[in-house]
């Protein structure tokens, strides 16, 4: 056979297998999960490049990186003070686990919504609701490093990494801010009687 026709045959089979194989790159910080007809299949991907038929497969990207959610909350101490919490906890996806986490909830934006919002609400008013309002302020890192130690047993459960936890303000309500202000200034006059 000719050489010319050999060269276009091997060329007409490497487009033909080429076309009809689909690639992906998994990008660093991210881990990629296999889906086939639907189902989540063997274990998470690390950064790199993949070949795969794409008529049958497709390759998700979950990030894994550190993500931070800020929120704020009303809770009350335990002699029953409201008082508006804002906090901020610092997370990621455990990257072995990242398909089974695809499988049963979702995406990273599904997993703020159904595990760490619930988990981190729960913890923070368990820790705040065992100290006194007007301890509070004074106890504000203890009660943010209890409530981390909280957060962190519950999400490795899930498979999800805290690494930090902060209270960043806290509001008291309206009439208890001036029950305090109101005590100051009785103890401001009291000292000045003596």
């Amino acid at each position: 056979m000719n050489s010319k026709i050999i060269r276009r045959l091997l060329a007409l089979v490497a487009f033909l297998s080429l076309s009809n194989c689909g690639f992906e790159t998994v990008d660093t910080g991210k881990r990629g999960i296999w889906v086939r007809f639907g189902e989540v299949q063997g274990e998470p991907q690390p950064e790199g490049l993949y070949f795969y038929n794409p008529f049958t497969t497709d390759m998700i990207e979950y990030p894994v990186r550190e993500t931070t959610w800020h929120s704020k909350t009303e809770i009350f101490t335990i002699d029953t003070q409201a008082v508006d919490v804002e906090f901020s906890v610092v997370y990621y996806p455990d990257p072995k686990q990242v398909g089974r986490l695809y499988k049963e909830i979702g995406g990273l934006d599904q997993l703020e919504a159904k595990i760490i919002r619930n988990v981190v609400l729960g913890s923070i008013k368990d820790a705040v609701g065992k100290v006194k309002a007007d301890e509070l302020v004074g106890q504000r890192e203890k009660v943010a490093s209890q409530a981390l130690k909280e957060v962190r047993e519950a999400l490795a459960a899930r498979s999800v990494i805290a690494t930090g936890f902060q209270i960043t303000d806290l509001q008291f309500g309206k009439a208890y801010r001036e029950a305090v202000e109101a005590k100051v200034v009785a103890t401001q006059e009291a000292q000045k009687a003596v």
